[in-house]
């Protein structure tokens, strides 16, 4: 994948990142900071490792994030097809495109240690 491919997937997962509530993008922080430097003691704005699993599991569901295709021009509604061209008189295969499965976007999301949790 050429760099600007892997941009617009990065870009694709930041927008998606940023329909997320707030509180929940903070959980989703404070989830991730659990891992890496042991567990936070509970309080108002982070209701444990489980409860914040819970809530970010919720929030991406909500979101209802599946499968994208890119290509050179960014993200694409669905997966390219071949087509007939009239003027050509022959069937046009779809150029160069790759498939980005919904799991590796909620990585992107939550990152590649969370993802595991949730």
């Amino acid at each position: 994948m050429n760099k600007y491919i892997l941009e617009s997937i990065q870009e694709h997962a930041n927008n998606l990142f940023n329909e997320i509530p707030d509180h929940v993008r903070g959980l989703i922080h404070a989830a991730n900071l659990d891992l890496y430097f042991g567990p936070n003691e509970p309080d108002d704005d982070y209701p444990g490792f489980t409860a914040a699993l819970d809530a970010i599991a919720e929030a991406l569901e909500n979101l209802n994030i599946t499968d994208v295709y890119v290509d050179d021009c960014g993200i694409l509604e669905c997966e390219p097809e071949a087509y007939f061209d009239d003027e050509l008189q022959e069937w046009i295969e779809p150029m160069d495109y790759y498939q980005v499965e919904a799991k590796d976007i909620i990585r992107k999301i939550v990152g590649k240690e969370l993802i595991q949790y949730i």
